[in-house]
Protein backbone atom coordinates (compact mmCIF):
# COMPACT_ATOMS: atom_id res chain seq x y z
CA UNK A 1 0.00 0.00 0.00
CA UNK A 2 1.27 3.76 -0.79
CA UNK A 3 1.17 5.22 2.44
CA UNK A 4 1.53 8.74 1.63
CA UNK A 5 -1.41 9.43 3.31
CA UNK A 6 -2.50 7.90 7.08
CA UNK A 7 -2.45 4.76 7.88
CA UNK A 8 -5.58 3.08 9.97
CA UNK A 9 -5.26 -0.59 11.05
CA UNK A 10 -8.40 -2.40 11.92
CA UNK A 11 -8.40 -5.97 13.30
CA UNK A 12 -11.73 -8.07 13.03
CA UNK A 13 -12.04 -11.67 14.84
CA UNK A 14 -14.43 -13.75 14.68
CA UNK A 15 -14.92 -17.20 17.24
CA UNK A 16 -17.00 -20.03 15.81
CA UNK A 17 -18.30 -23.32 17.25
CA UNK A 18 -17.24 -22.74 20.86
CA UNK A 19 -19.92 -24.93 22.20
CA UNK A 20 -20.43 -23.88 25.67
CA UNK A 21 -16.24 -23.89 26.67
CA UNK A 22 -16.94 -21.24 28.92
CA UNK A 23 -14.36 -22.12 30.96
CA UNK A 24 -11.54 -23.85 30.99
CA UNK A 25 -11.81 -26.46 33.89
CA UNK A 26 -13.39 -28.96 32.01
CA UNK A 27 -15.64 -30.28 34.72
CA UNK A 28 -16.09 -33.98 33.34
CA UNK A 29 -11.98 -34.39 33.26
CA UNK A 30 -8.90 -33.67 35.13
CA UNK A 31 -6.54 -30.88 33.58
CA UNK A 32 -6.92 -27.32 31.46
CA UNK A 33 -8.20 -26.97 28.09
CA UNK A 34 -8.73 -23.50 26.26
CA UNK A 35 -12.26 -21.78 27.02
CA UNK A 36 -13.47 -18.12 26.31
CA UNK A 37 -10.56 -17.70 29.62
CA UNK A 38 -8.20 -17.64 26.98
CA UNK A 39 -9.91 -15.84 24.37
CA UNK A 40 -10.46 -12.78 26.80
CA UNK A 41 -6.91 -13.29 27.10
CA UNK A 42 -5.64 -12.55 23.67
CA UNK A 43 -8.41 -10.02 23.02
CA UNK A 44 -7.62 -8.11 26.03
CA UNK A 45 -3.97 -7.80 24.61
CA UNK A 46 -5.04 -6.66 21.19
CA UNK A 47 -7.42 -3.68 22.46
CA UNK A 48 -4.23 -3.11 24.74
CA UNK A 49 -1.48 -2.57 21.58
CA UNK A 50 -4.21 -1.51 19.65
CA UNK A 51 -7.17 0.85 21.42
CA UNK A 52 -10.41 -0.74 21.79
CA UNK A 53 -12.18 0.62 18.90
CA UNK A 54 -9.66 -0.87 16.90
CA UNK A 55 -9.95 -4.78 17.77
CA UNK A 56 -13.87 -6.54 16.90
CA UNK A 57 -14.77 -9.44 17.93
CA UNK A 58 -17.74 -11.77 16.28
CA UNK A 59 -19.00 -15.23 16.82
CA UNK A 60 -20.31 -16.95 14.17
CA UNK A 61 -22.94 -19.53 16.01
CA UNK A 62 -23.23 -22.73 17.80
CA UNK A 63 -22.67 -21.84 22.04
CA UNK A 64 -25.69 -23.72 23.71
CA UNK A 65 -24.71 -26.91 23.39
CA UNK A 66 -21.49 -29.11 24.45
CA UNK A 67 -20.43 -28.42 27.56
CA UNK A 68 -21.73 -28.55 31.47
CA UNK A 69 -21.73 -24.84 32.06
CA UNK A 70 -24.13 -23.68 28.97
CA UNK A 71 -25.99 -26.81 29.96
CA UNK A 72 -27.06 -25.85 33.70
CA UNK A 73 -27.69 -22.18 32.20
CA UNK A 74 -30.01 -23.53 29.31
CA UNK A 75 -32.05 -25.36 32.36
CA UNK A 76 -32.19 -22.16 34.80
CA UNK A 77 -33.07 -19.92 32.01
CA UNK A 78 -36.02 -22.53 31.01
CA UNK A 79 -36.77 -22.87 34.94
CA UNK A 80 -37.52 -18.88 34.68
CA UNK A 81 -34.03 -17.81 36.25
CA UNK A 82 -31.75 -14.54 34.33
CA UNK A 83 -28.21 -13.84 33.45
CA UNK A 84 -27.63 -16.91 30.97
CA UNK A 85 -23.83 -17.49 30.88
CA UNK A 86 -22.89 -16.75 27.41
CA UNK A 87 -24.52 -13.57 27.48
CA UNK A 88 -22.54 -12.35 30.17
CA UNK A 89 -19.70 -13.69 28.91
CA UNK A 90 -20.29 -11.97 25.48
CA UNK A 91 -20.54 -8.63 27.44
CA UNK A 92 -17.82 -9.01 29.36
CA UNK A 93 -15.53 -9.86 26.93
CA UNK A 94 -17.62 -7.00 24.85
CA UNK A 95 -18.38 -8.70 21.89
CA UNK A 96 -19.64 -6.44 18.45
CA UNK A 97 -21.79 -8.71 17.23
CA UNK A 98 -23.24 -12.54 17.22
CA UNK A 99 -25.60 -14.94 15.04
CA UNK A 100 -26.99 -18.60 16.41
CA UNK A 101 -25.65 -21.62 14.70
CA UNK A 102 -28.31 -24.85 14.69
CA UNK A 103 -27.47 -26.48 17.78
CA UNK A 104 -28.28 -23.46 19.51
CA UNK A 105 -32.30 -23.28 18.17
CA UNK A 106 -31.94 -26.62 19.83
CA UNK A 107 -32.44 -25.41 23.05
CA UNK A 108 -36.11 -24.00 22.35
CA UNK A 109 -37.79 -20.94 22.58
CA UNK A 110 -38.00 -21.07 26.38
CA UNK A 111 -34.00 -20.32 26.49
CA UNK A 112 -32.69 -18.36 22.82
CA UNK A 113 -35.54 -15.91 23.12
CA UNK A 114 -35.14 -15.22 26.70
CA UNK A 115 -31.02 -15.27 25.55
CA UNK A 116 -32.03 -12.66 22.24
CA UNK A 117 -33.56 -10.26 24.75
CA UNK A 118 -31.10 -10.53 27.21
CA UNK A 119 -28.23 -10.16 24.37
CA UNK A 120 -29.97 -6.73 23.48
CA UNK A 121 -30.34 -5.73 27.46
CA UNK A 122 -26.23 -6.02 26.71
CA UNK A 123 -25.73 -3.99 23.87
CA UNK A 124 -24.78 -6.87 21.31
CA UNK A 125 -26.47 -7.14 18.06
CA UNK A 126 -28.26 -10.52 17.75
CA UNK A 127 -28.12 -10.79 14.10
CA UNK A 128 -30.23 -13.22 11.50
CA UNK A 129 -31.09 -11.87 8.21
CA UNK A 130 -32.37 -15.46 6.97
CA UNK A 131 -34.18 -16.01 10.02
CA UNK A 132 -37.59 -15.34 9.71
CA UNK A 133 -40.85 -15.32 11.40
CA UNK A 134 -43.27 -17.90 9.37
CA UNK A 135 -46.52 -15.88 7.59
CA UNK A 136 -45.04 -12.23 8.38
CA UNK A 137 -43.12 -10.07 7.10
CA UNK A 138 -39.80 -9.56 8.53
CA UNK A 139 -37.32 -11.79 10.88
CA UNK A 140 -37.03 -11.99 14.51
CA UNK A 141 -33.94 -10.13 14.20
CA UNK A 142 -32.11 -7.81 12.58
CA UNK A 143 -30.46 -8.29 9.24
CA UNK A 144 -27.32 -6.56 9.53
CA UNK A 145 -25.31 -4.05 11.69
CA UNK A 146 -23.40 -0.65 10.91
CA UNK A 147 -20.42 -0.35 13.68
CA UNK A 148 -18.54 2.45 13.92
CA UNK A 149 -14.81 1.71 14.43
CA UNK A 150 -13.07 5.34 15.14
CA UNK A 151 -14.62 6.59 11.85
CA UNK A 152 -14.85 3.30 9.65
CA UNK A 153 -17.81 1.72 9.01
CA UNK A 154 -17.92 -2.02 9.32
CA UNK A 155 -21.47 -3.81 8.04
CA UNK A 156 -21.56 -7.11 9.88
CA UNK A 157 -24.75 -9.28 7.98
CA UNK A 158 -25.96 -11.98 10.11
CA UNK A 159 -27.54 -15.51 8.81
CA UNK A 160 -27.32 -18.88 10.23
CA UNK A 161 -27.48 -22.08 8.38
CA UNK A 162 -30.51 -22.55 6.17
CA UNK A 163 -30.49 -26.20 6.54
CA UNK A 164 -31.70 -25.66 10.33
CA UNK A 165 -35.34 -26.03 9.41
CA UNK A 166 -34.08 -30.01 8.15
CA UNK A 167 -32.48 -30.64 11.53
CA UNK A 168 -34.49 -29.13 14.37
CA UNK A 169 -37.94 -30.11 15.40
CA UNK A 170 -40.99 -28.07 14.56
CA UNK A 171 -41.40 -27.72 18.10
CA UNK A 172 -38.33 -26.03 19.20
CA UNK A 173 -38.47 -23.57 15.74
CA UNK A 174 -42.15 -23.01 16.31
CA UNK A 175 -43.30 -20.14 14.10
CA UNK A 176 -39.59 -19.57 12.58
CA UNK A 177 -38.52 -19.96 9.13
CA UNK A 178 -35.04 -20.51 7.94
CA UNK A 179 -34.50 -18.36 3.90
CA UNK A 180 -31.49 -19.31 1.99
CA UNK A 181 -28.27 -17.61 2.05
CA UNK A 182 -28.57 -16.49 -1.52
CA UNK A 183 -29.64 -13.93 -2.97
CA UNK A 184 -30.52 -12.49 0.14
CA UNK A 185 -26.93 -11.99 1.56
CA UNK A 186 -25.68 -10.38 -1.71
CA UNK A 187 -29.00 -8.25 -2.13
CA UNK A 188 -28.10 -6.84 1.30
CA UNK A 189 -24.87 -6.42 0.59
CA UNK A 190 -25.35 -4.59 -2.49
CA UNK A 191 -28.27 -2.61 -0.78
CA UNK A 192 -25.43 -1.28 1.53
CA UNK A 193 -22.96 -0.42 -0.83
CA UNK A 194 -25.51 1.17 -3.17
CA UNK A 195 -26.37 3.40 0.08
CA UNK A 196 -22.75 4.01 1.20
CA UNK A 197 -23.72 2.85 4.51
CA UNK A 198 -20.50 0.91 4.84
CA UNK A 199 -16.22 1.20 4.08
CA UNK A 200 -16.44 -2.81 4.90
CA UNK A 201 -19.08 -5.29 4.52
CA UNK A 202 -18.50 -8.64 6.79
CA UNK A 203 -20.86 -11.63 6.13
CA UNK A 204 -21.34 -14.09 9.48
CA UNK A 205 -22.31 -16.72 8.37
CA UNK A 206 -23.50 -20.14 10.28
CA UNK A 207 -22.16 -22.34 8.00
CA UNK A 208 -19.12 -24.38 7.05
CA UNK A 209 -16.82 -23.90 4.28
CA UNK A 210 -17.84 -26.48 2.24
CA UNK A 211 -16.74 -26.43 -1.53
CA UNK A 212 -16.94 -23.58 -4.14
CA UNK A 213 -18.90 -25.66 -6.21
CA UNK A 214 -21.38 -26.82 -3.59
CA UNK A 215 -24.59 -25.53 -5.23
CA UNK A 216 -24.08 -27.82 -8.19
CA UNK A 217 -24.53 -30.81 -5.69
CA UNK A 218 -26.93 -29.81 -3.53
CA UNK A 219 -29.86 -26.93 -3.42
CA UNK A 220 -29.47 -25.95 -0.11
CA UNK A 221 -25.73 -27.17 1.13
CA UNK A 222 -24.83 -27.44 4.93
CA UNK A 223 -21.76 -26.39 4.41
CA UNK A 224 -21.22 -23.04 1.90
CA UNK A 225 -19.12 -20.27 2.74
CA UNK A 226 -17.01 -20.71 -0.31
CA UNK A 227 -19.72 -21.05 -2.44
CA UNK A 228 -21.61 -18.02 -1.46
CA UNK A 229 -18.42 -16.21 -1.60
CA UNK A 230 -17.80 -17.41 -5.39
CA UNK A 231 -21.62 -16.20 -6.49
CA UNK A 232 -21.65 -12.95 -4.71
CA UNK A 233 -20.27 -9.59 -5.04
CA UNK A 234 -19.66 -6.54 -2.74
CA UNK A 235 -18.97 -8.60 0.57
CA UNK A 236 -15.10 -8.00 1.87
CA UNK A 237 -15.06 -11.25 4.81
CA UNK A 238 -17.06 -13.97 5.26
CA UNK A 239 -16.51 -15.54 8.57
CA UNK A 240 -17.72 -18.72 8.39
CA UNK A 241 -18.17 -22.05 11.20
CA UNK A 242 -20.31 -25.03 11.29
CA UNK A 243 -18.30 -27.75 9.80
CA UNK A 244 -15.21 -27.54 12.18
CA UNK A 245 -12.57 -27.04 9.42
CA UNK A 246 -9.98 -24.76 9.29
CA UNK A 247 -9.35 -22.88 6.54
CA UNK A 248 -8.46 -19.22 5.18
CA UNK A 249 -8.29 -18.02 1.59
CA UNK A 250 -10.05 -15.68 -1.17
CA UNK A 251 -12.32 -16.15 -3.07
CA UNK A 252 -11.92 -13.52 -6.11
CA UNK A 253 -11.75 -9.82 -3.65
CA UNK A 254 -13.62 -12.23 -0.59
CA UNK A 255 -11.44 -13.51 2.51
CA UNK A 256 -13.32 -16.61 3.25
CA UNK A 257 -12.00 -17.77 6.89
CA UNK A 258 -13.21 -20.67 9.29
CA UNK A 259 -11.72 -21.76 12.86
CA UNK A 260 -11.70 -25.16 14.83
CA UNK A 261 -14.47 -25.61 17.54
CA UNK A 262 -14.06 -25.15 21.30
CA UNK A 263 -12.51 -21.77 21.01
CA UNK A 264 -8.97 -23.50 19.89
CA UNK A 265 -8.71 -20.77 17.45
CA UNK A 266 -9.46 -17.31 16.28
CA UNK A 267 -10.53 -16.44 12.86
CA UNK A 268 -8.37 -13.39 12.30
CA UNK A 269 -8.64 -10.26 9.31
CA UNK A 270 -6.43 -7.20 9.98
CA UNK A 271 -7.74 -4.34 7.65
CA UNK A 272 -5.23 -1.40 6.64
CA UNK A 273 -7.00 1.63 5.60
CA UNK A 274 -5.03 4.36 3.53
CA UNK A 275 -6.87 7.40 4.67
CA UNK A 276 -6.76 11.43 3.38
CA UNK A 277 -8.35 13.10 5.93
CA UNK A 278 -11.66 11.23 6.68
CA UNK A 279 -11.70 9.52 3.35
CA UNK A 280 -10.83 6.31 2.52
CA UNK A 281 -7.99 5.97 -0.68
CA UNK A 282 -6.33 2.53 -0.07
CA UNK A 283 -7.69 -0.63 1.53
CA UNK A 284 -5.62 -4.14 2.10
CA UNK A 285 -6.64 -6.97 3.99
CA UNK A 286 -4.94 -10.08 5.24
CA UNK A 287 -6.41 -13.08 6.98
CA UNK A 288 -4.88 -15.90 8.85
CA UNK A 289 -6.27 -18.63 11.48
CA UNK A 290 -4.85 -18.24 14.89
CA UNK A 291 -3.84 -20.60 17.26
CA UNK A 292 -4.41 -20.19 20.55
CA UNK A 293 -2.67 -22.90 22.40
CA UNK A 294 -0.19 -21.82 24.96
CA UNK A 295 -2.70 -18.80 25.58
CA UNK A 296 -3.13 -18.21 28.93
CA UNK A 297 -6.73 -17.92 30.77
CA UNK A 298 -7.58 -14.67 31.73
CA UNK A 299 -7.75 -13.67 35.42
CA UNK A 300 -9.86 -10.82 35.32
CA UNK A 301 -12.58 -13.14 33.58
CA UNK A 302 -11.71 -16.48 35.76
CA UNK A 303 -12.75 -14.21 38.68
CA UNK A 304 -15.55 -12.46 37.62
CA UNK A 305 -17.30 -16.18 36.81
CA UNK A 306 -15.54 -17.76 40.19
CA UNK A 307 -19.07 -17.94 41.73
CA UNK A 308 -20.76 -19.60 38.34
CA UNK A 309 -17.96 -22.15 38.13
CA UNK A 310 -18.07 -23.10 41.47
CA UNK A 311 -21.73 -23.78 40.84
CA UNK A 312 -21.41 -26.02 37.82
CA UNK A 313 -18.60 -28.14 40.00
CA UNK A 314 -20.68 -28.59 43.19
CA UNK A 315 -23.78 -29.73 40.88
CA UNK A 316 -22.13 -31.87 38.91
CA UNK A 317 -19.90 -33.41 41.68
CA UNK A 318 -23.30 -34.33 43.66
CA UNK A 319 -24.12 -37.97 44.08
CA UNK A 320 -27.03 -39.25 41.59
CA UNK A 321 -26.89 -43.04 41.95
CA UNK A 322 -24.80 -46.26 41.86
CA UNK A 323 -23.12 -48.67 38.85
CA UNK A 324 -22.83 -52.13 39.32
CA UNK A 325 -19.91 -52.32 36.82
CA UNK A 326 -17.66 -50.29 34.98
CA UNK A 327 -18.86 -48.98 31.25
CA UNK A 328 -16.30 -48.37 28.97
CA UNK A 329 -17.48 -47.17 26.06
CA UNK A 330 -14.41 -48.04 23.87
CA UNK A 331 -16.22 -51.54 24.31
CA UNK A 332 -19.40 -49.51 21.70
CA UNK A 333 -16.76 -50.10 18.28
CA UNK A 334 -16.30 -54.18 18.28
CA UNK A 335 -20.18 -54.48 19.38
CA UNK A 336 -22.33 -54.95 22.02
CA UNK A 337 -21.48 -53.27 25.63
CA UNK A 338 -23.02 -51.93 28.68
CA UNK A 339 -22.17 -48.07 27.99
CA UNK A 340 -25.23 -48.11 25.23
CA UNK A 341 -26.96 -50.74 26.57
CA UNK A 342 -27.74 -48.36 29.46
CA UNK A 343 -28.69 -45.79 26.94
CA UNK A 344 -31.03 -48.65 25.23
CA UNK A 345 -32.46 -49.49 28.02
CA UNK A 346 -33.47 -46.29 29.00
CA UNK A 347 -35.25 -44.99 25.62
CA UNK A 348 -37.11 -48.43 25.39
CA UNK A 349 -38.42 -48.11 29.27
CA UNK A 350 -39.16 -43.92 28.50
CA UNK A 351 -40.69 -44.31 24.91
CA UNK A 352 -42.22 -47.78 25.40
CA UNK A 353 -40.85 -48.71 21.78
CA UNK A 354 -39.80 -51.47 20.22
CA UNK A 355 -36.75 -50.85 18.74
CA UNK A 356 -34.21 -48.14 19.51
CA UNK A 357 -31.04 -46.30 18.23
CA UNK A 358 -27.94 -45.21 20.24
CA UNK A 359 -24.32 -44.47 19.93
CA UNK A 360 -21.18 -43.34 21.70
CA UNK A 361 -21.21 -39.63 22.34
CA UNK A 362 -17.90 -39.75 24.15
CA UNK A 363 -15.85 -42.72 22.54
CA UNK A 364 -13.01 -42.84 25.02
CA UNK A 365 -15.28 -42.30 28.17
CA UNK A 366 -14.70 -45.01 30.95
CA UNK A 367 -17.10 -45.42 34.22
CA UNK A 368 -15.99 -46.90 37.26
CA UNK A 369 -18.26 -49.19 38.63
CA UNK A 370 -19.56 -47.37 42.25
CA UNK A 371 -21.08 -43.52 42.73
CA UNK A 372 -21.91 -41.91 39.67
CA UNK A 373 -22.28 -38.07 39.42
CA UNK A 374 -23.17 -35.38 37.32
CA UNK A 375 -19.61 -35.30 36.06
CA UNK A 376 -20.16 -39.38 34.47
CA UNK A 377 -24.11 -38.67 33.23
CA UNK A 378 -22.05 -35.89 30.90
CA UNK A 379 -19.32 -38.44 30.05
CA UNK A 380 -21.98 -41.26 29.34
CA UNK A 381 -24.29 -38.42 27.31
CA UNK A 382 -22.84 -35.03 26.88
CA UNK A 383 -25.84 -33.96 23.94
CA UNK A 384 -29.05 -31.99 24.70
CA UNK A 385 -30.90 -34.17 22.69
CA UNK A 386 -34.71 -35.47 23.41
CA UNK A 387 -36.30 -38.82 22.84
CA UNK A 388 -38.40 -39.22 20.04
CA UNK A 389 -40.78 -42.20 18.87
CA UNK A 390 -41.64 -42.65 15.71
CA UNK A 391 -42.96 -45.49 12.96
CA UNK A 392 -40.78 -46.92 10.91
CA UNK A 393 -40.83 -50.01 8.22
CA UNK A 394 -38.92 -53.01 8.77
CA UNK A 395 -36.79 -51.67 5.67
CA UNK A 396 -36.09 -48.17 6.56
CA UNK A 397 -34.60 -50.00 10.17
CA UNK A 398 -32.52 -51.92 7.93
CA UNK A 399 -31.34 -49.52 5.91
CA UNK A 400 -30.71 -47.03 8.48
CA UNK A 401 -28.25 -49.46 10.46
CA UNK A 402 -26.30 -50.18 6.87
CA UNK A 403 -26.01 -46.07 6.74
CA UNK A 404 -24.91 -46.63 9.81
CA UNK A 405 -21.93 -49.27 9.80
CA UNK A 406 -21.23 -47.76 6.36
CA UNK A 407 -20.03 -44.79 8.27
CA UNK A 408 -18.25 -47.23 10.75
CA UNK A 409 -16.58 -50.37 8.67
CA UNK A 410 -14.39 -50.14 6.37
CA UNK A 411 -15.14 -51.82 2.37
CA UNK A 412 -14.68 -55.31 2.48
CA UNK A 413 -11.37 -55.08 0.25
CA UNK A 414 -9.68 -53.05 3.16
CA UNK A 415 -7.10 -56.11 4.30
CA UNK A 416 -5.40 -53.88 7.21
CA UNK A 417 -8.52 -52.40 8.95
CA UNK A 418 -12.24 -53.72 9.74
CA UNK A 419 -12.91 -49.73 11.46
CA UNK A 420 -12.66 -47.10 9.46
CA UNK A 421 -9.27 -45.39 10.61
CA UNK A 422 -7.05 -42.57 9.82
CA UNK A 423 -3.68 -41.12 10.50
CA UNK A 424 -1.48 -38.30 11.16
CA UNK A 425 2.28 -38.56 11.70
CA UNK A 426 3.34 -35.97 14.76
CA UNK A 427 6.93 -35.71 16.33
CA UNK A 428 8.16 -39.01 14.71
CA UNK A 429 4.73 -40.99 16.12
CA UNK A 430 1.80 -41.61 14.66
CA UNK A 431 -1.67 -40.97 15.37
CA UNK A 432 -5.13 -42.78 14.65
CA UNK A 433 -8.47 -42.48 15.14
CA UNK A 434 -12.34 -42.93 13.71
CA UNK A 435 -12.17 -41.42 10.24
CA UNK A 436 -15.87 -40.20 10.82
CA UNK A 437 -17.71 -39.31 14.34
CA UNK A 438 -18.34 -41.90 16.82
CA UNK A 439 -21.85 -40.29 17.41
CA UNK A 440 -22.84 -41.36 14.34
CA UNK A 441 -22.03 -44.90 14.84
CA UNK A 442 -25.54 -46.35 16.01
CA UNK A 443 -26.47 -49.55 17.11
CA UNK A 444 -29.87 -50.88 17.58
CA UNK A 445 -31.38 -52.85 20.65
CA UNK A 446 -34.72 -54.31 20.29
CA UNK A 447 -33.41 -56.76 17.84
CA UNK A 448 -31.82 -59.70 16.63
CA UNK A 449 -29.07 -59.29 14.54
CA UNK A 450 -25.49 -59.48 12.85
CA UNK A 451 -23.21 -57.56 10.65
CA UNK A 452 -20.45 -58.93 7.96
CA UNK A 453 -17.82 -57.48 7.61
CA UNK A 454 -17.10 -58.76 4.40
CA UNK A 455 -19.77 -57.96 2.82
CA UNK A 456 -20.13 -54.51 0.96
CA UNK A 457 -22.31 -51.77 2.07
CA UNK A 458 -25.94 -52.48 1.53
CA UNK A 459 -25.66 -55.79 2.55
CA UNK A 460 -23.58 -56.08 5.73
CA UNK A 461 -26.86 -56.29 8.13
CA UNK A 462 -28.89 -59.32 8.70
CA UNK A 463 -31.52 -58.92 11.01
CA UNK A 464 -32.96 -62.22 12.39
CA UNK A 465 -36.02 -61.31 14.83
CA UNK A 466 -37.51 -58.79 17.17
CA UNK A 467 -35.58 -59.78 21.08
CA UNK A 468 -38.64 -61.99 21.77
CA UNK A 469 -38.31 -64.27 18.90
CA UNK A 470 -40.91 -62.65 16.91
CA UNK A 471 -40.37 -62.24 13.29
CA UNK A 472 -38.80 -59.16 11.85
CA UNK A 473 -40.67 -58.40 8.33
CA UNK A 474 -39.31 -55.78 5.98
CA UNK A 475 -43.09 -54.90 4.83
CA UNK A 476 -44.12 -54.27 8.77
CA UNK A 477 -43.98 -51.56 10.59
CA UNK A 478 -42.47 -50.91 14.06
CA UNK A 479 -42.22 -48.21 16.77
CA UNK A 480 -38.32 -46.69 17.43
CA UNK A 481 -36.98 -44.81 20.12
CA UNK A 482 -34.15 -42.40 18.78
CA UNK A 483 -32.73 -38.62 19.43
CA UNK A 484 -34.04 -35.59 18.36
CA UNK A 485 -30.83 -35.04 16.45
CA UNK A 486 -31.21 -38.26 14.40
CA UNK A 487 -34.74 -37.34 13.30
CA UNK A 488 -33.72 -33.45 12.44
CA UNK A 489 -31.47 -35.55 10.16
CA UNK A 490 -27.89 -35.55 12.43
CA UNK A 491 -25.59 -37.55 10.75
CA UNK A 492 -27.75 -38.71 7.90
CA UNK A 493 -29.30 -42.18 9.11
CA UNK A 494 -32.32 -41.11 9.44
CA UNK A 495 -33.03 -39.33 5.97
CA UNK A 496 -29.70 -41.11 3.41
CA UNK A 497 -29.94 -44.00 5.26
CA UNK A 498 -33.54 -44.68 5.74
CA UNK A 499 -35.13 -42.18 3.45
CA UNK A 500 -36.95 -40.59 5.64
CA UNK A 501 -37.15 -36.77 4.96
CA UNK A 502 -37.86 -34.60 8.45
CA UNK A 503 -39.29 -32.07 6.90
CA UNK A 504 -41.79 -33.22 5.25
CA UNK A 505 -42.29 -36.42 6.57
CA UNK A 506 -41.72 -36.42 10.55
CA UNK A 507 -44.48 -34.98 11.71
CA UNK A 508 -46.52 -38.06 10.11
CA UNK A 509 -44.94 -40.51 11.84
CA UNK A 510 -44.28 -39.23 15.15
CA UNK A 511 -45.95 -41.24 18.03
CA UNK A 512 -44.37 -39.28 20.96
CA UNK A 513 -42.03 -36.80 21.98
CA UNK A 514 -40.36 -37.03 25.71
CA UNK A 515 -37.65 -35.10 28.02
CA UNK A 516 -34.21 -34.97 27.37
CA UNK A 517 -32.36 -38.50 27.03
CA UNK A 518 -29.53 -37.43 29.82
CA UNK A 519 -31.86 -36.18 32.34
CA UNK A 520 -33.81 -39.77 31.74
CA UNK A 521 -30.59 -41.60 32.38
CA UNK A 522 -30.09 -39.41 35.61
CA UNK A 523 -33.65 -40.58 36.86
CA UNK A 524 -32.89 -44.07 35.65
CA UNK A 525 -29.12 -44.79 38.02
CA UNK A 526 -31.05 -42.64 40.63
CA UNK A 527 -33.83 -44.64 41.12
CA UNK A 528 -31.79 -47.74 40.72
CA UNK A 529 -33.41 -49.28 38.07
CA UNK A 530 -31.61 -52.06 35.84
CA UNK A 531 -30.15 -52.55 32.70
CA UNK A 532 -32.73 -55.22 30.50
CA UNK A 533 -29.86 -57.32 28.91
CA UNK A 534 -32.86 -59.75 27.21
CA UNK A 535 -35.20 -56.82 26.12
CA UNK A 536 -32.06 -54.96 24.26
CA UNK A 537 -31.76 -57.87 22.02
CA UNK A 538 -28.57 -59.07 20.64
CA UNK A 539 -25.97 -58.13 17.86
CA UNK A 540 -22.43 -59.06 17.03
CA UNK A 541 -20.19 -58.86 13.46
CA UNK A 542 -19.32 -61.69 11.42
CA UNK A 543 -17.04 -63.46 11.07
CA UNK A 544 -16.70 -63.60 15.26
CA UNK A 545 -13.22 -64.38 14.88
CA UNK A 546 -12.21 -62.10 11.71
CA UNK A 547 -14.14 -59.76 13.14
CA UNK A 548 -12.47 -59.36 16.99
CA UNK A 549 -8.97 -59.49 15.31
CA UNK A 550 -9.16 -57.28 13.17
CA UNK A 551 -11.68 -54.54 15.60
CA UNK A 552 -9.08 -55.84 18.47
CA UNK A 553 -5.95 -54.52 16.13
CA UNK A 554 -7.57 -51.14 15.38
CA UNK A 555 -8.71 -50.23 18.91
CA UNK A 556 -5.08 -51.15 19.94
CA UNK A 557 -4.36 -48.28 17.53
CA UNK A 558 -6.55 -46.15 18.52
CA UNK A 559 -6.42 -46.38 22.28
CA UNK A 560 -3.51 -48.59 23.17
CA UNK A 561 -3.82 -51.43 25.51
CA UNK A 562 -7.07 -51.22 27.09
CA UNK A 563 -6.88 -52.10 31.11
Amino acid sequence: MDTHGREQILEIYALNDVHGRFFNTPHYESGDRGSLANVCSFIKERRAVLGPGKVMLLDCGDNLQGDLAVCRSNRRLREGDSGHIYARAAEYMGYDAVVFGNHDFEAGHSVYDRLAGELEDAGIPLLGANVLWKGKNGGCWQPYIILDKEGVRVAVIGMTNPCTARWIPQDLREGIDFAPVLPLAGELAGKIRANGEADIIVLLLHSGAGEPDAFSKEAVPENQALAVAARMEGVDIVFAGHDHRQMCCRVGRTLVLSGAPYAGTLQKVVVRLEMEGKKIVGKEMEGEIVQLEGIGADKGYLEHFRDEIRAVEEEISRPVGKLEAMMDAREALGGRCSYLDLQHSVMLEASGAQVSFASPYMYDAVIPAGEVTGRDIFQMYSAENTLFKVRMTGKQIKDYLEYSYGMWLSGPGDGEHVLQLCSTELGGKTYWWPENFTYNFDSAAGLVYEVDITREYGRRVRIDSLWNGEPFEPEGNYTVALSSYRVSGGGGLFDHGAGIDPATALEGITLGRYTFIRDLIVDFIRDGRRIDAVRCGHWEFVPKEKAAQGIDSDVRLLFGNLP
